[in-house]
């Protein structure tokens, strides 16, 4: 509970707003399966970065296996949840668990941290949405591997049923095929994206984390 408290504050810190409007954000955002972790980096990030569009922040949880549904759209200003979903990763990043990443080409991973948005466009997946990696080293490549976030057959309940688990991707996010074009017209034009695993090599790597991490992050780290 000190734990949460506290990440609670620093939340109202980095934000700039006042308790009353946070707590009802929390209230609103009353979901078990999202990580009270995740979403204060998020949130915390997108005070950093300060994306173009500041209301809409999707948050991906690689710490919840593929048969749980993982993505998080989030209307920050009108403190609803927008869609929640399944979400692929990469197909050498683990069978139902996400366990390794890489920002490497050809690594078939999927790759953690903050990226914004970009345009649509029409590929061999169909409609899909361009990602820019922000964090170097980590996931800065994903423009040059083509990670995007597009519509797969192997991304639903169907095909966990048969399988159990979603099937996986090159390295991209990629989201059930019937309300793909829903959830990209939601964050597209720079919007913030954010996905988090609690992996200590990301968490010791990552910039926009340290900058968050501060002497008051360390024990719950």
């Amino acid at each position: 509970m000190k734990q949460i408290l506290l990440m609670l504050c620093l939340v109202i810190g980095f934000l700039s707003v006042n308790s009353q409007s946070v707590g009802r954000l929390w209230t609103v955002l009353d979901d078990t399966t999202l990580s009270m972790k995740a979403l204060s980096l998020a949130l915390g990030g997108m005070h950093i970065i300060r994306p173009a569009n500041d209301s809409i922040v999707t948050i991906i949880d690689f710490t919840l296996p593929s048969t749980q549904e993982r993505l998080w759209i989030i209307d920050v200003k009108n403190h609803r949840i927008l869609l929640k979903t399944y979400v692929a990763h990469g197909r050498n990043t683990g069978e139902n668990w996400a366990m390794r990443f890489s920002n490497e080409p050809n690594s078939l991973m999927s790759s953690p941290g903050f990226y914004l948005t970009g345009k649509i466009y029409y590929g061999k997946h169909g409609y899909s949405l361009t990602l820019q990696g922000l964090e170097p080293g980590i996931n800065d490549k994903a423009m040059d591997r083509r990670i995007v976030v597009h519509g797969a057959w192997y991304v639903g309940r169907q095909f966990i049923k048969k399988y159990g688990r979603l099937g996986r991707s090159y390295g991209c996010p990629a989201v059930p095929e019937d309300i793909s074009r829903q959830v990209i017209d939601l964050i597209k034009d720079g919007c913030l994206l954010f996905i988090f695993t609690d992996d200590s090599s990301y968490l010791s790597k990552s910039g926009i984390i340290k900058q968050l991490t501060g002497a008051a992050y360390q024990s719950f780290f």
